[in-house]
C-alpha cells in the first residue's frame, strides 16, 4: 500500500476531524424565538512522519455553523474569518474556506432569520501538541492500544482516532490532562489491515452568549501520521 492515501481521501480525513467538534446541542429553548449555537472554528491540519513533516503542507479552515435547538442549520448573510468570506458546504451544510493568516482569530458574522450580526475576536490563541514524535510506528489489531499523550499546550482538551480506507475508531473528547487513550483490540478490528491514519486533535474552546444566543468558539490543531497495521 502506498504511503500515502488518495487526496480525496486525505480531504474528506481533514474535513471529518475539522467538524468532529462542533456542538449541536444547545440547551433547551425556554423563549418562543429558537435558540441558536453559533459553531466558530479554525481548524489547522499537519501531517506528521515521526519527528518530520511529511511532505503535504498544513492546511487551515474557517469553518461556521449555526444550529438550532432542533438540529436544523440556518444560513446567513455571510460569515469571515481574518478578512476572508467563508463559502457554503452544501454537504454539511455549513461554511468553510482555507485560511492563510494564522496571527489573528477575528470573526465577522452578518447575520438573518433571527442570528444577529457580530463581530469577535477570539484571542485565545491556538492550541499546540509536539509529542507526535512518541506516537506509535506500527500496532497490532489483536492487542489492546494505549496511546501516551504529551507535548499537549494551550488546550483544553483533546480527541484521538484511528483512520483507515474502510473503518475508523475515535475516543471521546477528553480533558487535555488526560495522560492517555486506550483502543480495545476489538475497535481496532474495525480498521482495514496495511496502514492508517492516527490523528491527535486538540482543542482550545471557551462559550459565550451573544444576544441571548450560544456562542462557541474554538481553535483546533490535528497532527495526522500514517502508521502500519498488521
Amino acid at each position: 500500500m502506498k504511503k500515502l492515501s488518495p487526496f480525496l481521501f486525505l480531504t474528506l480525513l481533514f474535513i471529518a476531524s475539522a467538524c468532529g467538534h462542533k456542538k449541536d446541542d444547545p440547551q433547551p429553548d425556554t423563549t418562543n424565538d429558537p435558540v441558536f449555537s453559533i459553531n466558530l472554528q479554525m481548524a489547522r491540519s499537519v501531517f506528521v512522519n515521526h519527528d518530520s513533516l511529511f511532505y503535504l503542507p498544513a492546511d487551515t479552515m474557517g469553518i461556521a455553523s449555526f444550529i438550532d435547538e432542533k438540529a436544523n442549520h440556518y444560513h446567513v448573510n455571510s460569515v469571515s474569518l481574518n478578512g476572508i468570506v467563508l463559502g457554503i458546504d452544501t454537504v454539511d451544510n455549513d461554511y468553510r474556506s482555507h485560511i492563510s493568516d494564522l496571527s489573528k482569530c477575528v470573526w465577522s458574522v452578518k447575520g438573518k432569520d433571527g442570528i444577529p450580526d457580530f463581530d469577535y475576536s477570539n484571542t485565545n490563541g491556538m492550541p499546540d501538541y509536539t509529542g507526535y514524535n512518541l506516537l506509535p510506528d506500527s500496532i497490532d489489531h489483536t492487542k489492546n492500544l494505549t496511546i501516551q499523550l504529551t507535548g499537549i499546550t494551550n488546550a483544553t482538551n483533546f480527541a484521538i482516532s484511528l483512520t483507515s480506507f474502510q473503518g475508523n475508531v475515535t475516543s471521546d473528547v477528553v480533558d487535555a490532562s488526560t495522560p492517555s487513550i486506550t483502543f480495545s483490540a476489538a475497535q481496532l478490528a474495525r480498521l482495514q489491515l496495511g496502514g492508517c491514519f492516527i490523528a491527535v486533535s486538540v482543542y482550545n474552546d471557551n462559550t459565550q452568549m451573544v444576544n441571548g444566543h450560544y456562542f462557541f468558539l474554538t481553535n483546533s490543531l490535528s497532527s495526522f501520521k500514517w502508521i502500519t497495521i498488521y
